[in-house]
Parts: C-alpha cells; sequence; structure tokens
C-alpha cells in the first residue's frame, strides 16, 4: 500500500525485519525474512526492487516501523537473502535431523556478526534473544524452500 502524503510504502513482510534495538547511528538494521513455504530467494530479490522503483522516501515493515533510505537497505536484504541461501546449501549436507539446529547456529552467527559491524552495542545474549524466534523462522523457511529446490530437481 502507497502513502502518497509521505512517499511510503507499507511493505508487510516483503522488506524484511528491523528492530529498533539495533537501530545505531549508521541508521536501522534490517534482515530478510524466509517464513516457511513463503521462502523463494529470486521472488525475495524480486519483490524488493517492485517496491524500490517506486521511488520510496520511507517504508513501514509490519511490526517494526518506519524506516527510510530503502536503497541502501535493500542493498543490505539482497546481500542478506543469497548469504542467507549460502548457508542452507552449506548444512544440506549435514543429517536431515541436525540440518535445523546448525542452520540456525550459522543464521545466528552470520547476523550478530552483522549488529555488531552495524555498530551495536547490546550484549551479544540480549541480541541472541530478540533474534530467536525469526532465526529459527528464518531457517525453517530456508530449510523448506530447499527441500522443494531439491524435489524439483
Amino acid at each position: 500500500m502507497y502513502d502518497s502524503l509521505s512517499k511510503g510504502i507499507f511493505t508487510g513482510d516483503s522488506f524484511g525485519l528491523s528492530y529498533r534495538e539495533f537501530d545505531t547511528s549508521k541508521g536501522p538494521f534490517i534482515l530478510p525474512t524466509t517464513s516457511p513455504v513463503q521462502f523463494d530467494p529470486k521472488k525475495y530479490h524480486d519483490s524488493i526492487q517492485k517496491l524500490l522503483d517506486l521511488d520510496p522516501r520511507y517504508l513501514y515493515l509490519t511490526h517494526f516501523g518506519k524506516v527510510d533510505k530503502p536503497q541502501k537497505l535493500a542493498l543490505v536484504l539482497h546481500r542478506q537473502i543469497d548469504l542467507f541461501v549460502e548457508q542452507v546449501k552449506a548444512v544440506s549436507r549435514f543429517q536431515k535431523e541436525s540440518q535445523c539446529a546448525a542452520l540456525v547456529e550459522q543464521l545466528q552467527k552470520l547476523l550478530i556478526a552483522q549488529i555488531y559491524e552495524h555498530g551495536c552495542q547490546m550484549p551479544e545474549t540480549k541480541v541472541k534473544e530478540l533474534l530467536e524466534m525469526d532465526v529459527q523462522l528464518n531457517a525453517q523457511g530456508l530449510l523448506c524452500w530447499l527441500g522443494k529446490t531439491k524435489n524439483a530437481e
């Protein structure tokens, strides 16, 4: 939904998640949402580009409020989507029953490193606590996508 007054777009989950607790002087920290059954990296990249093609000033993320500088954030999202795909492919060689736990651990490490590179000073235990549910859901969605991809081959 486009708001012409603010030149903003209400994005639902299509432009990821952005916890205000991770904001720094560099701006908001953003991460993709790769929820089960819906995640498809190509479609996700395409959706982000469609939003940017509308040249918004702001994006309103469901549950996470307003963010600015959508072009800059989109670059981060595109990079993270590709990194998430690399991570799920890496754990695909593990036993099926250990893939989710391994992927959660990898995603958590990746995101925590990025959050600290972004300048967040929050203790790691608090960062993990905030990310816990979303990392679990993202891992499940990535594994679901991987399963569909393997079945299609």
